[in-house]
């Protein structure tokens, strides 16, 4: 059997499928340590802002969430945002994944590079010395004295608000500003009312490189099954367009759904 040779076809969608799996771990990698940055400055407690909002603790909640939301909106519109699109969080994979948006091989790997993005981003926080130290890393963790068990449902209902905002936005092509400032609008209110209960996370990438830089992995699994749980049930609730997925070793690789505030998925249809 003579092998096969492959042709400048699949040479371009091998090209194009690697590059959208390196922008999904590098977008990842940035969103950690850029996302979790701006909760450092505004939440580290001998900062200016801090010093400003300590006794104000919900204003301190909102911002910090709301820097953390921006933040992921100027990824999603970025060069790395449009070529992957701009999922960076396994929550949002899933989701499109269950609904047909995003094939399984290329679910998997945008999975794994979101995780190893996330275990890069939250190294690179040493970067901020005794602050990381101080500040754990940006850890999530149950708030003192709640309950695992109410972490979870509070990671549940974050999660499926998020990716419900996400879907829909998808489903229904909100205008450009609309859909950049929902995010962050979105995780400012979820992190003034949810984060006491569990750090209001929404993104497994996001929590599994803290809790591994600052060694404290037992709450991680809250922060792998309450989000997965809160993302299936929001890709069931929002309603689905039907995608034709190609194979993204044998085709152009067009078989990724973006999220990115553009108004126009980027699967076939």
């Amino acid at each position: 059997m003579e092998p096969v040779v492959p042709t400048e076809k699949t040479k371009k969608a091998a090209h194009s499928f690697h590059s959208k799996v390196a922008a999904e771990f590098i977008g990842t990698a940035l969103l950690v340590f850029g996302g979790l940055s701006l909760i450092f400055a505004v939440t580290w407690p001998h900062g200016l802002i801090a010093g400003s909002l300590g006794h104000l603790p919900l204003a301190q909640r909102a911002l910090a969430g709301f820097a953390f939301g921006a933040f992921v909106g100027i990824l999603a519109i970025s060069p790395l945002g449009r070529m992957s699109g701009a999922h960076f969080n396994p929550s949002i994979t899933l989701a499109l994944w269950r609904r047909g948006g995003v094939n399984t091989p290329i679910a998997v790997c945008y999975m794994f590079a979101q995780l190893c993005g996330g275990v890069l981003g939250a190294a690179a926080l040493s970067l901020w010395g005794d602050i990381a130290d101080e500040l754990h890393y940006g850890l999530t963790a149950p708030g003192p004295d709640v309950n695992v068990w109410t972490a979870f449902i509070g990671e549940v209902v974050v999660t499926f608000l998020l990716v419900s905002v996400v879907l829909g936005q998808q489903r229904w092509n909100l205008p450009t500003i609309a859909s950049f400032l929902a995010v962050p609008i979105l995780f400012s209110l979820m992190t003034m009312i949810e984060a006491p209960l569990s750090g209001t996370s929404t993104n497994l990438a996001r929590s599994i490189g803290p809790a591994l830089a600052a060694r404290d992995v037992s709450a991680v699994w809250i922060y792998a099954i309450g989000p997965a749980i809160g993302a299936v049930l929001a890709s069931y609730v929002i309603p689905g367009r039907t995608y034709e997925l190609a194979d993204p070793l044998i085709s152009t690789g067009d078989g990724v759904s973006e999220w990115h505030p553009s108004g126009r998925p980027g699967c076939r249809r």
